[in-house]
């Protein structure tokens, strides 16, 4: 008897010191992993990434918005008034749309007012008291996601002129280039597909993780490791640009249904028409394996695109401007990276650019027309 009890302790104390430390492995891991984000919070306050811009959240149909960023967002996530006060203020100005990425935004730093409001600054400079430039960008939109934005917001303004003010995105995000397997995929499309993926499989628990200090340095630290596309996923430039045309070409037939003009600014990029000084150099060097082999692709990619945009615009009905050599005679540092602009000077000189093509004499017949309607 006494023995049988005697077994029968010894086993409930074997037991019990397997919890025990069972219990100190998991208390332990929960504390490192409490002591990292910690760590990683403070890393983030006292280093903070530099040239930080928005923030995203979902958004039906265009894909995503931004939540947060360096200036003020409306209710939509738009660098712009509340698009309710000026849909309702519509018939009283001169609207007009502007469709595009990032480089709209202002990411890149100290750069000054973006390139919308110097337009609309310039436009009443010249007289035209009640032209209003609505800056409907987001962050690494294709022209898929500029055209759902066309039809949900741009539309209910009214606008008599839309703006395209676009190209990086559409013609360097896909492969070989950039990351996509093919072309006007939306922005972060491998990260959503893989979300989804996530979400149907069961394993949706994961995703509070991502969410954390940590993780955010995990991410930040991965970006500043060298990547290239996969070999095998491969776009040719006539793949690559007439999609970027197909885009441009759906957002002009449902704007001049609507009787609203239609104007493509192809933006200017890093690798096109400007010498680079020996800080851009070494932010081309710091993103790519082979600088040389990417800046010969885009101008390839770029000068393609030109040439197609100059003859389909003679067919379409939209106006074509080229900006993408506005910086060759510019010595000093104008980028942050492959697109955005790290100085004020950038968007000064693409709205300089925009003016000698005669876009600002553009605008203004269309604003002679809405006069007199």
């Amino acid at each position: 008897m006494d023995q049988s009890k005697n077994k029968g302790n010894e086993k409930f104390r074997r037991v019990a010191a397997s919890y025990s430390v069972i219990a100190q492995v998991g208390f332990n891991c929960l504390l490192a992993f409490f002591l990292l984000n910690v760590g990683a919070y403070v890393v983030e306050r006292i280093h903070p990434e530099p040239g930080l811009g928005p923030d995203f959240d979902y958004a039906p149909y265009r894909m995503m918005k931004h939540v947060h960023a360096p200036w003020p967002l409306n209710e939509d996530g738009f660098r712009a008034p509340s698009l309710k006060a000026t849909a309702a203020t519509a018939s009283e100005h001169f609207n007009i749309v502007f469709l595009g990425g990032s480089v709209c935004l202002g990411v890149g730093g100290d750069n000054g007012a973006p390139l919308p409001d110097l337009l609309e600054e310039a436009l009443h400079h010249q007289g035209l008291k009640q032209a209003r430039v609505l800056n409907l960008c987001q962050g690494g939109a294709v022209t898929g996601q500029e055209l759902a934005i066309l039809l949900q917001y741009g539309l209910e303004q009214r606008p008599s002129l839309v703006v395209s003010f676009d190209g990086a995105n559409d013609l360097m995000h896909p492969a070989p280039i950039g990351f996509d397997e093919k072309p006007n995929l939306p922005y972060l499309n491998k990260e959503m597909s893989a979300l989804w993926s996530q979400v149907k499989n069961g394993s949706s628990f994961i995703l509070p993780l991502m969410q954390t200090p940590i993780a955010h340095l995990v991410r930040r630290t991965i970006k500043h490791i060298h990547f290239h596309p996969a070999a095998e996923a491969v776009n040719s430039a006539d793949e690559i640009v007439d999609s970027y045309i197909q885009g441009l070409d759906l957002a002009t037939r449902i704007s001049t249904s609507y009787h609203i003009a239609h104007a493509v600014v192809l933006q200017p990029v890093l690798y096109r028409g400007k010498k680079l000084h020996p800080q851009e150099l070494a932010k081309v060097a710091d993103i790519y394996q082979d600088p040389g082999r990417v800046s010969v692709r885009a101008n390839l990619i770029y000068a393609l695109a030109v040439e197609k945009l100059r003859h389909w615009s003679k067919t379409s009905g939209a106006t074509f401007y080229d900006a993408t050599q506005t910086f060759k005679d510019v010595d000093g540092p104008i980028y942050v990276d492959s697109v955005h602009y790290g100085v004020p000077q950038g968007y000064q000189l693409v709205l300089a650019t925009l003016k000698q093509q005669g876009f600002l004499t553009y605008v203004e017949q269309l604003y002679r027309k809405w006069e007199k309607r």
